[in-house]
């Protein structure tokens, strides 16, 4: 999943986040994946984009998903679930 974009002021370089669940394994294949078709997809970006200069696009693992699980884990286990049977609920 591509989670956002950074582009540069001058349109010349772009940084796109990308997410992608799993191990570091499989993140690192998404991501080489990625880096492997960079020119391809800038190839079609020029063909849609009415830009004087198409950026160049660099690949980066966005972790803030994963850690925003991370941290809601921590809290479901940090804080009691409630029952349903349980009348002060």
């Amino acid at each position: 999943t591509v989670s956002h974009v950074e582009v540069s002021p001058d349109f010349h370089h772009a940084r796109v986040y990308i997410s992608r669940m799993g191990n570091a394994e499989e993140q690192e294949n998404a991501l080489a994946g990625f880096q492997r078709a960079a020119g391809f997809i800038r190839g079609r970006l020029g063909k849609r984009l009415k830009l004087r200069y198409v950026p160049k696009l660099e690949f980066v693992i966005d972790t803030g998903i994963a850690y925003g699980v991370r941290i809601s884990s921590i809290l479901n286990e940090l804080v009691p679930q409630k029952q349903d049977d349980d009348p002060e609920t």
